[in-house]
């Protein structure tokens, strides 16, 4: 990209989480919505999703997942997947 664009909150350690937490919210919502891929999840209504959304044991926004460390799991954050974003904001700036 020829320049970029920070918002509020690019350096708070939410912001951005590795692709195995990312991995965990998937698995949690395939689950509980008893998809076996992805074609399902498109298939079901906003409501649908939502509500196995808000369904997920300690899977609210901003609680923490007790496997990983004290920061709070935000499911819409950026992932680090190593193709668009290669490491938390904050550490490519070092």
């Amino acid at each position: 990209y020829p320049s970029a664009l920070m918002l509020s909150g690019g350096f708070s350690p939410w912001y951005a989480q590795p692709m195995v937490r990312k991995k965990l919210w998937f698995e949690r919502l395939m689950n509980q919505t008893h998809c076996r891929d992805v074609d399902c999840l498109v298939s079901l209504s906003a409501n649908e999703l939502l509500s196995a959304y808000m369904a997920i044991p300690d899977g609210f926004c901003c609680r923490k997942i007790r496997e990983f460390d004290s920061n709070p799991e935000i499911p819409w954050a950026a992932s680090i997947d190593g193709v668009e974003l290669s490491a938390h904001p904050w550490d490519l700036l070092k």
